[in-house]
């Protein structure tokens, strides 16, 4: 992985202290955004601003329609009871955090101490981390110190026109936002436009009508069934990769013996739709239907909603806490 010099790094810092100091979290929601098209890349980047509830304040970017979806994915993550970990674990971003010292790790700290920057206090620490989908949160590379740079020196020229024309803003209320055009000659043109429809976030798979049939003519058993996705935030350093993996667990749980009937720690060329479908049908295979399944990610429910109509298994949304106790366990056995 290619990395910024410390000049370059310097750049940036300069830029996202200046974000800083004009708080742009006390006029922007984090569901505010803003979509900056640049000439030196063919999508825009979404950018979320973040602390307007006067916690962890910083700045997130979001390449492209993928990253675009991902933010709407954010945006509605709160229609499930699904845990942070996996939603910040499957995200596509670009964020700068202004927050506490005990945040930053070793690596952050040298380079704040080598480019002579001094922060006080709390949510005045600035620093910087990439995250991927099946990669724990990173430094960035240095084409991301480029983007984020680009971005922000943007983003700076868009808060200082909207200080003089307020009146630019578009009516976030009711699903606008903001896209912002930067041309070759630096020329910036602004316009609030209607929130795009993101790129489709969750997958289905239509299984043949024979195996539906086959599933439902298992036996209905006395199951109350868990299915559960989550990201163990433990970096995994493999030398095959150029960033720490974040450990992906597909589970199944009894709720009525507090049994993990099956655990699958997924490799990056697994398709977690793909193993969760193989994972339930086995289980109706092995054991019967289950009186109900319960399921707190959109990812599952989305999956398996349909299916579970048609082979008459009840599906209900539910917090299914008991299944952090476990996951806690096993981030401290890797």
């Amino acid at each position: 992985m290619a990395i910024a010099t410390l000049e370059q790094w310097r750049d940036l810092y300069d830029l996202a202290d200046q974000l800083k100091e004009r708080k742009p979290w006390q006029r922007f929601e984090d569901i505010d955004l803003i979509q900056i098209k640049l000439p030196e890349y063919r999508e825009a980047f979404t950018c979320s601003i973040m602390g307007k509830q006067a916690f962890c304040p910083g700045i997130s970017l979001h390449y492209g329609i993928e990253g675009y979806s991902d933010v709407m994915m954010l945006m509605e993550s709160g229609d499930f009871p699904v845990p942070s970990t996996y939603v910040m674990g499957d995200i596509h971003a670009l964020t700068c955090y202004y927050g506490n010292q005990e945040e930053l790790d070793d690596v952050q700290r040298k380079r704040i101490q080598e480019l002579g920057r001094s922060y006080q206090g709390d949510m005045d620490w600035t620093y910087f981390l990439s995250f991927e989908p099946r990669y724990s949160p990173s430094d960035l590379s240095l084409e991301e110190v480029k983007r984020c740079t680009l971005v922000f020196r943007a983003l700076i020229r868009v808060l200082d026109h909207l200080d003089e024309a307020p009146d630019q803003l578009p009516d976030f209320e009711h699903d606008e936002l903001l896209k912002v055009t930067v041309a070759d000659t630096g020329e910036m043109k602004m316009e609030s436009i209607l929130m795009p429809e993101p790129f489709p976030r969750y997958k289905m798979i239509e299984l043949p009508e024979d195996l539906k049939q086959s599933l439902k003519e298992e036996p209905k058993e006395d199951l109350d069934l868990a299915l559960d996705l989550n990201y163990l935030f433990t970096p995994v350093h493999d030398p095959d990769y150029d960033r720490p993996l974040n450990p992906l667990i597909l589970m199944a749980y009894d709720l009525r013996t507090d049994f993990i009937l099956h655990a699958h720690l997924l490799s990056l060329e697994d398709d977690e739709v793909e193993c969760l479908m193989a994972t339930f049908m086995e289980l109706i295979e092995e054991i019967g239907r289950p009186a109900k399944l319960y399921v707190r990610n959109p990812t599952i429910y989305y999956a398996l909603e349909s299916l579970c109509k048609e082979i008459d298994v009840p599906i209900q949304i539910d917090a299914l806490e008991e299944l952090d106790e476990i996951y806690e366990h096993l981030r401290e056995r890797i």
